[in-house]
């Protein structure tokens, strides 16, 4: 079995959405300034880094994130190759879609961006999934829909369709994934978000588990 972290590393002018609090850790205590342990605050917007969006997100009446059905987050996935794409749409995915999977993750050219991004840079060219794949995506059942960008939408775009499509259905996003160096294929996604009560999204530690390796 190999576990795989798609995670982003959570650090000082990582790319954050604009407008939104960027990750800061504040050294509270230090053994090397003499306290017996070392300890830290953290200050972020909850849709920092690798993050899932509750349907309370965009949803007045949706689940918030400590409402969520965790099963959602874990499970068999199916990583979709969509680079070369700029726009996921949904005559893309329904060449592409396997029968009968839940979770479906979506890797585009921002996973390599993301890799390579400069401190604090946030690419507002990034490969976004249109809201007519999003609808495809939701009337095909699943429960969770991940990609390695910031926002699932159009970056800057005033409408948020396929965040409307997904999570006013119930379907959780998963964002700021890393799948680089991860094959299309089946995989055990695991991707918990914490606990925060009446919040409209969390940060989690995102894994890919791979059976067959």
């Amino acid at each position: 079995m190999t576990v795989h972290d798609i995670s982003m590393p959570l650090e000082t002018l990582m790319p954050t959405y604009p407008g939104v609090t960027p990750y800061r850790r504040i050294v509270r205590r230090s053994m090397a300034q003499g306290s017996a342990m070392n300890v830290s605050d953290i200050e972020m917007c909850t849709h920092t880094g690798t993050h899932v969006d509750a349907p309370f997100h965009a949803a007045m009446r949706g689940a918030t994130i400590d409402n969520i059905s965790l099963s959602h987050c874990c499970g068999p996935a199916h990583v979709i190759d969509c680079r070369g794409c700029e726009i996921i749409t949904a005559p893309f995915l329904r060449d592409r879609l396997p029968r009968e999977t839940a979770r479906i993750l979506l890797k585009t050219d921002n996973s390599q961006q993301l890799d390579e991004s400069a401190p604090g840079a946030f690419r507002f060219d990034a490969v976004y999934l249109a809201g007519d794949g999003a609808a495809f995506l939701a009337d095909s059942g699943v429960l969770l829909v991940g990609i390695d960008a910031l926002t699932i939408d159009k970056p800057k775009q005033p409408e948020k369709p396929s965040h409307a499509a997904l999570l006013q259905q119930g379907i959780l996003v998963l964002e700021g994934i890393i799948l680089t160096h991860i094959e299309a294929g089946a995989y055990f996604l695991v991707c918990a978000p914490l606990k925060l009560v009446g919040s409209d999204g969390a940060p989690c530690r995102a894994l890919l588990i791979d059976s067959m390796a």
